[in-house]
């Protein structure tokens, strides 16, 4: 009896210690799924800050500058996870809609490639500075002809973006873009130059011309006519007759011209790229959101609850204690 009874106590026992390991580990885990996302940025769409400069505004194969607006950073430094990259593409193609690894993955269709400097070296996964936090520098001159022959061999003719973009990456994976600057230039064939033989500059987006005409209007005033009638007296042997007479007033017309009123809006050059509301160069900000997920209540319900069973297991496991009838 005793040995059936030992045999039973010990399976309640490890059925105890069971539940209550599986409940502290539930709790562990809801307390790192709650608290383990905070520091974690909550990554929003990509957004264009603002237009490049390009120095010189044309050229062809040679050398040239790319300037950020004063302030341009990224959201978080590169040790957070940040970098800056360099791109070239095609007019066509979105931006925003970007990835990289090394440089600007492909698109198909399209030429997309990174930007190299004038030592033949590709730029790209730069760091951001740790202070000011995210700020861009040390971008050094592109060259086309390097550019060009590191990657596609020959840029044929038509409208391109070039800018710089920021990427984000907390882990293994792709990064992602989250900010980007850009302009957009014209490419033209030109045999002058060497060795690409191209010819760019700036360019600037077709104006748009809004109209107010003014109708016309016009006033008439109607012609008006009153007449006195004849009135004879005669108590008397004289006789006065009131002449007729009338009045009339002429007719009057008013009229107003036609008037239209030409407003034409000039887009100012580099301002290519989409419009974007409330965006400033210089702002620099890291969301700390928690990230969202599965919810951890529900796991510390259950981590409670076999916490409970593990107790009334125990005390099921328990063996009842007879005390002894009291003897007078």
């Amino acid at each position: 009896m005793n040995r059936f009874a030992n045999s039973r106590d010990r399976f309640w026992l490890r059925a105890s210690r069971v539940c209550t390991a599986a409940a502290v580990a539930m709790l562990i885990g809801s307390a790192v799924s709650t608290f383990g996302g905070l520091d974690q940025p909550v990554l929003a769409a990509p957004i264009f800050r603002d237009a490049v400069t390009l120095s010189p505004t044309s050229g062809g194969s040679g050398a040239f500058n790319i300037t950020l607006p004063a302030g341009a950073a990224c959201q978080g430094s590169g040790a957070s996870g940040y970098k800056w990259e360099t791109y070239l593409v095609s007019a066509s193609v979105d931006v925003a809609a970007l990835t990289f690894t090394d440089a600007p993955n492909p698109v198909a269709g399209a030429t997309v490639v990174a930007l190299f400097d004038t030592t033949g070296t590709q730029v790209s996964n730069k760091f951001p500075s740790a202070s000011p936090v995210g700020l861009i520098s040390g971008i050094p001159q592109i060259s086309f002809e390097q550019t060009v022959a590191s990657t596609v061999g020959t840029l044929p003719v038509g409208s391109y973006k070039i800018g710089i973009a920021c990427t984000f990456v907390s882990g293994p994976g792709t990064p992602a873009l989250q900010d980007y600057w850009m302009t957009q230039i014209a490419v033209t064939a030109d045999v002058a130059d060497t060795p690409l033989g191209i010819h760019w500059a700036l360019e600037d987006p077709p104006e748009s011309t809004t109209t107010v005409a003014e109708t016309t209007t016009t006033v008439a005033v109607t012609s008006t006519t009153q007449a006195g009638t004849s009135t004879t007296s005669a108590p008397t042997s004289t006789t006065s007759a009131p002449t007729s007479t009338t009045a009339a007033s002429t007719s009057t017309t008013s009229t107003s011209t036609t008037t239209t009123l030409a407003v034409t809006t000039t887009t100012s050059r580099n301002a290519a790229a989409p419009p974007v509301a409330a965006a400033t160069t210089s702002s620099v900000f890291v969301s700390t959101l928690a990230a969202t997920g599965s919810p951890t209540v529900p796991l510390a319900i259950w981590a409670i609850l076999l916490l409970v069973i593990g107790r009334l297991i125990v005390l099921i496991a328990r063996p009842l204690r007879v005390r002894p009838p009291n003897i007078r």
